[in-house]
């Protein structure tokens, strides 16, 4: 598939694409030969991969931990460029972690993690509730809230309408259906 262009697949149920996501995700491995994506990947899952009692803010904060992770490992790097300013593995090392941090623009995380949630409608959502006591749609928007925070340069999205209502599935002003017979007409 040419990158940067949208593609969907369509099959009958059963049929093995949440498996395919998976194998391209690096979920599980091919039987044989191999599966290149560009990475990292991130896959949507169908179902929200966390327990009932897990709150809002474990799935929020467990989203923005590659970022802090790739922030911690490159202060680790520049800390052993210092140490050793002449070693090419240090620089290297170093050169990579940057170019990861700066992909993932962990400086900005926290930002737009909140412009994220607040966008797919779940700013107002208490940070402390708990998954099992919100609904199927607010699961599935905070899912996609947790993929978009991470950043992944392969989006997948298994499903991604699966548990959303008309308003979640819809883009904004997006029509709903049919008019209504005689809708918009002067008495």
């Amino acid at each position: 598939m040419p990158a940067g262009t949208p593609t969907g697949l369509l099959g009958e149920n059963g049929s093995g694409k949440s498996t395919l996501l998976r194998l391209i995700a690096g979920e599980e491995a091919p039987d044989r030969g191999a599966i290149e994506a560009p990475g990292p990947v991130g896959l949507l899952h169908q179902d929200l991969p966390f327990p009932p009692a897990t709150t809002v803010r474990c799935v929020l904060d467990d989203a923005l931990a590659h970022a802090r992770r790739l922030e911690d490992d490159l202060a680790r790097a520049a800390a052993a460029l210092a140490e050793e300013p002449g070693s090419r593995a240090a620089a290297r090392d170093y050169d990579e972690l940057l170019s990861r941090a700066t992909a993932a623009d962990v400086w900005d995380a926290p930002r737009r993690a909140e412009e994220i949630v607040a966008g797919l409608g779940l700013g107002d959502l208490p940070r402390e509730r708990p998954l099992g006591r919100i609904s199927g749609g607010q699961r599935e928007r905070l899912a996609l809230c947790h993929l978009l925070i991470t950043r992944p340069t392969t989006l997948l999205l298994d499903e991604p309408t699966n548990h959303l209502d008309d308003a979640g599935a819809l883009p904004r002003g997006a029509a709903r259906g049919p008019p209504r017979p005689g809708a918009g007409r002067e008495p």
